[in-house]
């Protein structure tokens, strides 16, 4: 009774429906048989009541399926003939044990039955069964058994396709089970709807516009585990009832049209890890036969093994697509790219890479890298070095020759392949053919050149044109007052100073033009700048100015010349004291800062990082608060002739930038019109070793911090 009270099933209300009438009636009546064992004299209805059951139950068994007959004929001959077999076993065990140990008695038969029938009972029931469905149901034993054979087949075989899979899902159920129409249903996950994967007993164009959004009713009811018979959701619509809210009836009516529209009598849920991933949906059989349990059963068996394997399809047709798409990167993308494993051995080479170093992959594919590039350059050694010691390159410059000992000048980036778990699995490797670039690089450094030889012969022109034109006009004037104290007195100090004017300019030049090789020792800066400051201190006196010392009192020595920096720092600090002519301060700051090493790799001065690791710097600050530069003079600070002051040769912040580039540095010069002036050098602390040639020479290398 709670049953019909609490299912939401039409088709299973009826039936316990009619069978509660149907013993409600016979239960009633036959208690009037009842009565006259009482005395009491009334007709007795209780063979009435009986055939008035009987007729109950045939009707809702016709109507309703209250109990597949087939089954019940079944399952009666088999009890039937397992009764018989038991009795029969009985008394053979019974005979046996009498006729070969007379007066035994029948406690040892009777315990050897027993056993029997424990051990025994199962197996003999199956075995009677199979006999029955051979001799009785051999079209439906046959249909049963094909169909459990193909569903163990799809948890064995192999992954395939997906279409392929859907094709053999189809054609084994229909064929089978002789059914009309069929269609199965995969989940799109960027659509976010259902579409046929394949069908039966459909056009084509009319399959093309089949499908079912995320949200159908259909769907909805298929999540819920239930497998919706057409037949019973039409009784349910005609019975509206029972306690049925409108949002259900509302279910109820777009769950028959997704039918309807799939030519469906039932469709089944393929369930995999809680997530509807397919809907297998099935017409009417060729032999008009309603789908019964054992039906239902094995299709949602099947149902549960194919969605599995709709899965497993989907995932592996998810892989190929990215690994087509991964080729197709590879192939079209316009940088060589190689990878190694953990031992060093080639795994990828891209074509553009099989052009650039003119190898095959199938010629070079599991070969250590060290060997194949050995005597070849330096990019089997970068790609090693990366997996072993995990040091990064960004755009490294590097000559590779290639198979035809053609030499090839290569820019290469690499990285760590790791896997999901992060652990390390080889190394890759990116790099691009710089042979254009080079060429355009060497047009630049010509172009530079004639630039930078112009840009020397206006200023000497201009600086030397200057003192050469005083001495020319005080020669001229000499034979006619060479008598004249006073103007011998001028003579003697004007051309001096401009001869000596002459002369400062020209060991500028030089000093620019052929500077000398530094000698790297270790060396402390503080005590470099002390120095200085005490050389320099009546001048500083003079131009009241006040110098303020902040010093990293545990400052550690730094490999370079001490000569040349001398004449940095020098500089830097005239420039900042005769930048403030009534007074000032002057602030100089010393410290360690982090940053990444750069190289440069050719004289256009074009630099890339290289190493993932974090680089130590000594940094020197010289802060004024004098009247600053003009923001449109900062980029031209270091420019050769270029000057701010008067007299100056524009020479001197030239040659220091010069000298902080042959110690692997940098100099900045940050400054506000009428603020005054920061400018801030970096000096590594350790120098770089290793080259990169290129042309068969060394290049120069410096460093910069980030910022």
């Amino acid at each position: 009774m709670g049953t019909y009270k609490t299912t939401k099933s039409a088709l299973l209300r009826n039936q316990l429906k009619y069978f509660f009438m149907g013993a409600t009636i016979t239960a009633v009546f036959g208690l009037t048989n009842a009565f006259l064992t009482f005395g009491i004299k009334i007709y007795p209805l209780g063979g009435l009541a009986n055939v008035a059951y009987t007729g109950i139950i045939a009707y809702a068994i016709v109507q309703y399926q209250l109990m597949d007959i087939r089954i019940i004929i079944k399952r009666a001959t088999v009890y039937s003939l397992l009764t018989a077999s038991v009795t029969g076993a009985y008394l053979l065990i019974l005979f046996g044990f009498t006729t070969i140990f007379p007066g035994i008695g029948r406690a040892v038969p009777n315990i050897v039955f027993a056993l029997l029938i424990v051990f025994g009972f199962q197996y003999f029931r199956e075995k009677i069964q199979r006999v029955v469905d051979r001799l009785f149901y051999k079209e439906g034993y046959d249909y049963h058994k094909a169909l459990q054979d193909f569903s163990e087949s799809l948890t064995l075989r192999s992954v395939m396709k997906l279409n392929p899979l859907a094709d053999s899902i189809i054609d084994n159920v229909t064929g089978t089970m002789h059914i009309k129409d069929a269609t199965l249903m995969v989940f799109k996950e960027r659509k976010k709807r259902f579409e046929v994967e394949t069908s039966k007993g459909f056009r084509k164009k009319a399959v093309e516009h089949l499908f079912l959004s995320n949200d159908d009713y259909l769907a909805k009811f298929l999540k819920r585990g239930q497998i919706p018979v057409r037949e019973e959701i039409e009784r349910r619509i005609a019975e509206r009832g029972y306690g049925q809210s409108d949002k259900e009836f509302q279910i109820l009516e777009g769950t028959r049209a997704s039918l309807e529209n799939l030519k469906a009598v039932i469709s089944i849920p393929l369930i995999s890890k809680g997530s509807l991933v397919g809907i297998l949906s099935l017409g009417e059989k060729m032999s008009q036969d309603m789908y019964d349990r054992e039906d239902l059963q094995l299709l949602g068996t099947i149902a549960n093994q194919a969605a599995i394997a709709v899965e497993n399809a989907k995932l592996y047709e998810d892989i190929l697509t990215m690994s087509d798409y991964t080729d197709n990167i590879l192939k079209n993308i316009t940088s060589g790219v190689m990878t190694i494993d953990l031992e060093g051995r080639i795994v990828t080479l891209n074509e553009k890479a099989e052009k650039i170093t003119g190898e095959k992959l199938e010629e070079v594919a599991g070969k250590p890298c060290l060997k194949v590039y050995e005597g070849r350059g330096e990019l089997g050694r970068i790609l090693f070095d990366t997996l072993k010691r995990e040091e990064h390159y960004v755009s490294r410059e590097a000559v590779l020759t290639d198979k035809k000992g053609k030499q090839v000048f290569v820019g290469v980036s690499t990285s760590l392949l790791r896997d999901s778990e992060k652990n390390k699995i080889g190394a890759l490797a990116a790099f691009a053919d710089l042979s254009d670039i080079k060429k355009l690089e060497e047009q630049m450094r010509r172009t530079d050149r004639l630039a930078v030889a112009g840009t020397l012969a206006a200023g000497m022109a201009h600086e030397i044109k200057n003192p050469l034109s005083s001495i020319e006009m005080f020669t001229q004037l000499l034979p006619r007052k060479f008598d004249d104290e006073k103007f011998r007195e001028k003579f003697h100090s004007i051309v001096g100073q401009e001869l000596q004017r002459l002369n400062n300019l020209v060991e500028a030049l030089l000093s620019f033009a052929r500077p000398s090789e530094p000698e790297f020792l270790p060396v402390q800066v503080n005590k470099i700048l002390d120095r200085i400051l005490n050389l320099m201190e009546v001048k500083i006196f003079k131009n009241k100015v006040d110098v303020i010392k902040e010093y990293e009192d545990s400052l550690p020595e730094i490999p370079a010349d001490g000569k040349h920096l001398i004449q940095v720092f020098m500089n830097l600090i005239l420039n900042a004291v005769e930048a403030m002519p009534e007074g000032g301060t002057l602030r100089i700051k010393t410290g360690i800062r982090l940053g990444k090493k750069r190289e440069k790799v050719t004289p256009s001065s074009r630099m890339h990082f290289v190493g993932p690791s974090q680089y130590k710097f000594v940094e020197v600050k010289f802060s004024d608060t004098g009247k600053g530069i003009p923001a449109e003079h900062l980029s031209r600070l270091f420019d050769p002739f270029f000057s701010t002051k008067e007299e100056g040769t524009g020479l001197g912040l030239s040659v220091v930038h010069q000298i902080i580039e042959q110690h692997e540095g940098s100099i900045d010069a940050e400054s506000k019109d009428g603020e005054g002036t920061t400018f801030t050098v970096c000096l590594p602390l350790e120098r770089e070793e290793r080259r990169v040639f290129l042309s068969g020479a060394p290049a120069d290398k410096i460093s910069e911090p980030p910022g």
